[in-house]
């Protein structure tokens, strides 16, 4: 049934630590909700601090943390993990990827600048922070 609720799906304590990237806001805001909601504890991820701040702020439940996080940079997602991991005394768990970058140019005026900056952040840091996690 495609219209299960997350609830269905799993059960989440505090020692759940749900590390979310992009929870700054849009879908990475509302992951960082449902999952707070759940009874996880969330680490809110974003490269615009004061977004993942006000995240953190309408969260269900407590001992919740914000971080600035740039996905595109090896060192700064193992720093923060790092930082998770000394708080909690535990490394994240679980990992949701929703740092994102989306750009409307035509294909034909896309330049290596620009791709670069698309890959950096939707591939690679995707990527950085699912290994470290």
């Amino acid at each position: 049934e495609s219209t299960r609720q997350l609830s269905d799906m799993a059960t989440f304590t505090s020692s759940d630590i749900a590390f979310v990237t992009g929870a700054g806001s849009g879908i990475g805001r509302a992951t960082c909700q449902l999952l707070a909601k759940e009874g996880a504890t969330v680490v809110a991820a974003d490269i615009n601090k004061k977004g993942a701040d006000e995240t953190v702020l309408g969260l269900t439940g407590k001992n919740h943390m914000s971080i600035r996080l740039d996905v595109t940079k090896k060192d700064d997602v193992a720093n923060a993990i790092s930082e998770v991991t000394a708080k909690y005394s535990s490394p994240p768990n679980i990992a949701v990827n929703c740092a994102g970058l989306i750009l409307c140019e035509p294909l034909l005026d896309l330049t290596e600048e620009t791709y670069n900056k698309l890959s950096d952040v939707n591939v690679k840091g995707t990527f950085w922070v699912t290994q470290a996690v």
